[in-house]
């Protein structure tokens, strides 16, 4: 297990401005760390049990598929993903207490944030008013109904 020295001063930065930023999203998509999770709720690891290091243009589901967790100290963007939307294979899957138990805290956390906010995601694809479609802005976070808005 690793351990980061300040967790707190870790913590990724929601960048809350750059959520409707399409052009902003787009750009920091390009270089991004992205968690990939699949339905169990597991995320994509490699041998070591460390979120798998997958170039973010080379998933094909892309930044509008991504909800963005936010930028770590370094300005680097942070993204989550469903797995089961792309074709990369892993050695592990990782569940969340594993994950916590053994990981720094900002990964942990961006971890859990990005499991809760895609498990809601799956589970509420239409509008609770009138049953249309949902679409997802502001990074993945904010859903639309298509239908009656």
């Amino acid at each position: 297990a690793y351990v980061e020295a300040d967790p707190v001063a870790a913590a990724l930065d929601r960048a809350d401005a750059m959520r409707g930023d399409a052009q902003a999203l787009a750009a920091a998509w390009a270089g991004a760390r992205v968690l990939l999770i699949d339905q169990d709720g597991s995320v994509l690891a490699d041998a070591g049990g460390h979120p798998l290091d997958v170039a973010a243009p080379a998933l094909l589901a892309g930044v509008d598929a991504a909800l963005f967790l936010g930028l770590d100290a370094d300005g680097g963007a942070w993204f989550a993903l469903d797995a089961d939307g792309t074709d990369v294979d892993a050695p592990r899957r990782i569940d969340l207490r594993t994950a916590a138990a053994a990981w720094p805290a900002r990964d942990s956390a961006a971890f859990a944030s990005a499991r809760a906010t895609l498990h809601w995601r799956r589970r509420h694809r239409y509008c609770g008013a009138c049953g249309g479609a949902l679409t997802f802005s502001r990074g993945g976070w904010l859903g639309h109904c298509v239908q009656c808005g």
